[in-house]
């Protein structure tokens, strides 16, 4: 498969459980593991989908880490990176 249609798959998981309330430090981890070659390399934010309330794919997943919720006004994407290489990479 290629690497578009299984990032779009990983947005996807992500922001369908998020929005069923159902998203968790632990499936998310488990869904990047599954698609950790394709979240590395066309992660930027693409914001294909966004949930229910407006948060995009790495807004959803800082938060969901870090256990916060993220203010607008704060650049998200070096703590986003920070997951991808420390957490799942």
């Amino acid at each position: 498969m290629g690497s578009n249609a299984a990032f779009i798959r990983f947005e996807t998981s992500v922001i369908q459980l998020y929005n069923q309330g159902k998203l968790t430090q632990e499936i998310l981890d488990a869904i990047a593991h599954q698609h950790r070659s394709t979240v590395v390399d066309l992660v930027g934010d693409r914001a294909l989908l966004t949930t229910k309330d407006g948060k995009g794919l790495t807004q959803i997943c800082v938060e969901t880490i870090s256990g916060r919720e993220i203010p607008l006004h704060e650049n998200i994407m070096s703590s986003f990176f920070t997951i991808i290489h420390y957490r799942w990479g």
